[in-house]
């Protein structure tokens, strides 16, 4: 996977995005370990690259899911907007709080059980990829390869083909070549429904 030229500058752009379409991937990591933390944003999310990233011991990486179109915001374009419009410090605060519950829900995620976190990003890329249509797929199919599923729900891949495996003959989704179709939603909701969501739930868009 080739990364996004958002996060591929050796120093991070000091302003915001605004995703216009499409789904891409985020990882935060540790250049002092190998721990990763990913996340999916989708159209109508935000994104502050650099305010995650606000020392040289974090990096940022974003990789594309679906095709997409990004507004790019300079740290200058923003304190224009706010001494004309005041209220603009507010509508800052609100969306940068939606960001924040995305990724803490990911955090969030990790101390739950491998069946959890699948469900949950299923789940999330399901939604992400149907919020704006008009109406879903026919086929429910997220266009997604077994690497970036791995990559995303921390499990790898040996472990995530089992459990792809596993749901497969139960019927609740089938495996195509870089694609999943999910048959039955309501089975991943159940699995979440099992465990406290604290900052959001897959259909909180």
């Amino acid at each position: 996977m080739e990364s996004l030229p958002m996060t591929r500058t050796p120093s991070l752009p000091t302003g915001m995005y605004y995703l216009l379409r499409g789904v891409i991937s985020v990882s935060i990591s540790s250049s002092i370990g190998n721990k990763e933390l990913s996340v999916f944003f989708s159209q109508g999310d935000w994104l502050f690259p650099q305010h995650y990233a606000k020392t040289r011991y974090i990096c940022l990486t974003a990789y594309e899911i679906e095709e997409t179109q990004f507004l790019y915001f300079s740290f200058s374009d923003l304190k224009k907007i706010a001494m004309l419009e005041p209220d603009f410090y507010l509508f800052l605060f609100n969306i940068s709080g939606k960001t924040n519950d995305i990724i803490s829900q990911a955090l969030n995620n990790l101390i739950y059980a491998k069946e959890f976190r699948l469900a949950y990003e299923l789940l999330d890329l399901y939604y992400r990829v149907n919020k704006n249509a008009s109406s879903p797929s026919p086929d429910n199919t997220i266009y997604i390869s077994q690497y970036q599923l791995s990559f995303i729900s921390n499990l790898s891949r040996p472990k995530l083909n089992v459990e792809l495996k596993c749901l497969e003959k139960q019927g609740v989704l089938q495996i195509g070549r870089g694609r999943i179709m999910i048959n039955d939603v309501d089975y991943f909701e159940n699995i979440i429904k099992q465990e406290i969501l604290l900052f959001r739930h897959p259909k909180s868009l």
